[in-house]
């Protein structure tokens, strides 16, 4: 008899197998990493091969299930799978999770049809705007022709970054080779698309969800990979995952953005590393990174070989000093550099975007007899303020609502204060100053009204590419520097430079878009060396601090969290799991004691976790390993995570 073993599409927790015995005496050529149908607890589900024995070792107490049926023409190639195993070792994740990731569904209807992703149809219509003066052509030629597996290119300038992939893209596809293209977000998969040329709309296999996009269309691209039709596989962190193979080229946009990290469902993958693990299943691939700010890793083992871009001419950089603002009685938020500086883009009928990582009216309420903080009962994170009808307190975390005390609780004063300004604050403030002048407030992800002249927003409004735009403006560079997390500094210089990225994306032609950083801490070296443009001198300067302090790229973190409703029950888990994980510890493997998240709660949840730190080239020990896969599935996995707070 001949027997299977499946990996079945299924969520099954890591503390289960990876995979089932089935048998396939019905099924003569059925080859490793076939797609199968099976009877999986009374359902019918999809599943992979992952071994074939041609006959049965085992003494079973229980008659094997059969194969139901394979899916024609329809095989992961062997790089495939060798990628999931080496993702359910690392990310400590079981195969059939993994496979939800990696197999798409397939509809019950019949998929023999032909359409195209949305964004298709926007393709080439920026094509003809890519040129490049003689001197810049030159200086990128030699990077273009590099024998190097691995180039960064440090630089703001969309179009540029555009001839740099095609040009790499043309070369790769030369050599009948395909090539892998990683953007942050979907909105990137659109942008992308537009500078590339109209001829290759029939070799791209588009990988994201957007608005109007079905789930077989999807399954269509997927299909187009396996059969080796498309030569371009383009999409956000889940374009990791589609059946390829004969890879040359692999293309990450933006290396730096945050959404390359799946942060929130199990396994906490990064495409960073999978782009690391793709180099060494496909020996013959390249690799192009391209960012402003790269991460440190990225920067690490790329620096010799990094091709620093110079910014055009026209966009100036300059902070402004908020201390010395408030010592002049200017607690507004808004400095009379940038008030007098909005006051020219608006005559001469420009816009200006702000940018400040603070939504709402305030950032806490606080009594300032007595000092007590107003905190979400449910979260016991601090309350913010929220300006609608009345002023209202709202916690960022689980959205809950209170009106604003008007009474201290603790000593019955009615000293209650709001601390801290946000995006509100700043709106009213510019509504005193230009009063005539109309005011939009974009959500992430939002476009503003044409009529608006001042735009403000989070993160988002970096990333907006608009018409008439005379300056950006960072309200409060500050804010990341006060985390206590050791990659705060990295985060405060790259918003930095993605400011000034963002000014240079909406100059159009000659004319000057100014670009202001206000800040407390113009000494301080994330500050200042991001305001001069001394990109490598801040790295070089922040590699020296993480090495002495074995931290990232120089270590590698794992965060185990365990989260439930009962405090005592969640934390008498926490200190069970160190405990057991102590006799591991070694020169090369450090444990931290437990400590409660910062976030405490999250949605009525306790949260507690245990770090771990691993210096860069060892591994895991295997009965480490073994604990870990132990786990049940309250506890959480986050290998390499980007925050520990």
């Amino acid at each position: 008899m001949k027997v299977v073993k499946i990996v079945p599409r299924n969520k099954l927790p890591r503390n289960q197998r990876d995979y089932f015995d089935y048998k396939a005496d019905d099924f003569k050529n059925l080859s490793r990493g076939d797609i199968v149908s099976i009877e999986f607890r009374k359902k019918k589900i999809s599943g992979i091969v992952w071994d074939i024995r041609d006959k049965d070792e085992e003494k079973r107490s229980f008659p094997l299930k059969p194969l139901l049926g394979v899916e024609p023409e329809m095989r992961f190639p062997f790089e495939t799978l060798s990628l999931m195993a080496w993702m359910g070792s690392y990310y400590v994740s079981s195969l059939p999770a993994l496979l939800r990731l990696f197999l798409p569904v397939f509809p019950k209807r019949d998929t023999n049809f032909s359409q195209k992703h949305p964004f298709i149809g926007c393709i080439g219509s920026k094509y003809r705007e890519l040129s490049l003066r003689k001197q810049d052509m030159c200086a990128m030629r030699d990077f273009i022709n590099s024998k190097e597996r691995t180039n960064l290119f440090i630089g703001k300038e969309l179009k540029v970054k555009m001839i740099l992939y095609i040009k790499h893209i043309e070369a790769c596809m030369a050599q009948n080779k395909s090539v892998l293209f990683l953007v942050p977000q979907v909105s990137d998969v659109k942008t992308v698309l537009s500078f590339f040329p109209a001829e290759w709309e029939n070799k791209i296999a588009v990988f994201g969800k957007s608005e109007g996009m079905l789930p077989r269309v999807l399954l269509q691209n997927w299909k187009s990979v396996v059969r080796g039709t498309a030569h371009i596989i383009l999409g956000t962190r889940n374009a990791c995952f589609a059946p390829m193979k004969n890879i040359g080229l692999i293309i990450m946009h933006n290396e730096h953005a945050d959404e390359y990290k799946q942060w929130d469902q199990n396994p906490r993958y990064d495409a960073r590393n999978i782009v690391n693990q793709l180099l060494v299943i496909f020996p013959d691939a390249r690799v192009l990174l391209t960012s402003p700010a790269p991460t440190l890793p990225a920067y690490t083992e790329h620096t010799e070989r990094a091709l620093v871009w110079s910014d055009r001419k026209g966009v100036s950089l300059t902070s402004v000093d908020m201390a010395k603002e408030i010592q002049n009685k200017n607690l507004s938020g808004i400095s009379y550099a940038l008030e007098n500086q909005i006051a020219r883009a608006l005559k001469a009928n420009k816009r200006v975007l702000l940018y400040l990582n603070r939504r709402g009216f305030s950032r806490k309420v606080i009594c300032k007899s007595c000092g007590f903080l107003f905190k979400c009962g449910r979260c016991l994170l601090p309350y913010q303020t929220e300006q609608g009808d009345s002023i209202s307190l709202v916690c960022s975390s689980c959205s809950a609502r209170a009106d604003m005390p008007s009474i201290c609780p603790e000593c019955g004063l009615t000293t209650i204060k709001s601390v801290g300004i946000g995006i509100q604050k700043i709106a009213s403030v510019l509504k005193r100053l230009f009063q005539d002048t109309m005011i939009a407030v974009v959500a992430e992800g939002a476009l503003p009204s044409e009529k608006a002249s001042l735009v403000i927003g989070t993160r988002g409004v970096l990333l907006l590419r608009l018409d008439r735009v005379g300056a950006v403006a960072v309200l409060n560079a500050d804010e990341d520097l006060y985390v206590p997390d050791f990659r705060a500094h990295e985060r405060a210089f790259r918003t930095i430079l993605l400011a000034h990225e963002c000014a240079l994306e909406n100059q159009h032609g000659d004319e000057e878009v100014a670009c202001i950083v206000q800040t407390e801490n113009e000494a301080h070296p994330a500050i200042s060396l991001a305001v001069n443009g001394k990109v490598k001198q801040y790295f070089s300067r922040e590699l020296d601090l993480r090495r002495s302090l074995g931290y990232p790229p120089f270590s590698s973190l794992i965060s185990l969290i365990c989260q439930g409703s009962g405090e005592a029950l969640v934390q008498t888990s926490v200190e069970e799991l160190y405990q057991k994980l102590c006799i591991f510890k070694s020169a090369f493997l450090t444990i931290f004691p437990p400590e409660q998240v910062v976030h405490k709660r999250a949605s009525e949840m306790y949260r507690f976790h245990i770090v771990v730190k691993i210096l860069k080239g060892r591994d895991l020990p295997p009965d480490f390993v073994r604990v870990l896969k132990s786990l049940p599935s309250s506890w959480i996995i986050d290998r390499d995570p980007l925050r520990l707070v």
